[in-house]
Parts: structure tokens; C-alpha cells; sequence
């Protein structure tokens, strides 16, 4: 047989899966890259949250359901890039810091 196009060699063969680990995006995404996530810690289970600083200087934050689907609940700004998100153990405050050379708690 002579050497065939990729496309030739599959004709028929069932496409791939786009999407294989059944990634959820999350609603209301930033509008520039991701520097940092956190998830929030066990002492708010059974909520689950998800916190990330961008590079557009803000810090998101979503609710996430058993399912994966996502609500954002809220969001700040920064002055500049956010480098790093953290959560307080207790889950009461996150941690931020950025460019702008400031820490800030959102509680």
C-alpha cells in the first residue's frame, strides 16, 4: 500500500474525543492567562470553591457543584498582574498578591 495521508489512513475510524477528560469550563472565565489557583480547604466541605489570580489583575472566584458545573461569586482587583492565590485554613479569607506590590485579603 502506498503511504497515505493521515486523514486517508483514519477515513472511517471514529474521531477523536476533543474533549477526554471531560474538562468543565468555568462560567464567567478571565479574560487574560491564569498565574495562580486554589482550591478551598476542607473546613468549608461540603462547598466546594475554586479561587485564580490572572494576569488581567483580578482574583475570581467560583462556586463549584457536585456536578462541575461552576458560579462565579465573586471577584477584585489588583493594581497589577496577580502572582499568587491562598486560602486561610479555616476558609474564611483568601490571600492575594500581584505586581503592584501589595498583598490584599478578601474575607
Amino acid at each position: 500500500l502506498p503511504h497515505l495521508p493521515p486523514t486517508m489512513a483514519t477515513f472511517g475510524a471514529a474521531a477523536p474525543d476533543p474533549n477526554p477528560n471531560k474538562d468543565i469550563l468555568v462560567s464567567d472565565p478571565p479574560n487574560d492567562g491564569i498565574s495562580s489557583i486554589a482550591f478551598s480547604p476542607a473546613a468549608l466541605a461540603p462547598k466546594n470553591f475554586l479561587v485564580a489570580g490572572t494576569w488581567d489583575n483580578e482574583v475570581r472566584c467560583w462556586e463549584i457543584q457536585a456536578s462541575g458545573q461552576t458560579t462565579a461569586v465573586g471577584m477584585i482587583k489588583h493594581d497589577g498582574p496577580v502572582l499568587a492565590v491562598a486560602w486561610s485554613q479555616d476558609g474564611q479569607a483568601i490571600f492575594s498578591g500581584g505586581c503592584d506590590k501589595t498583598a490584599k485579603m478578601w474575607r
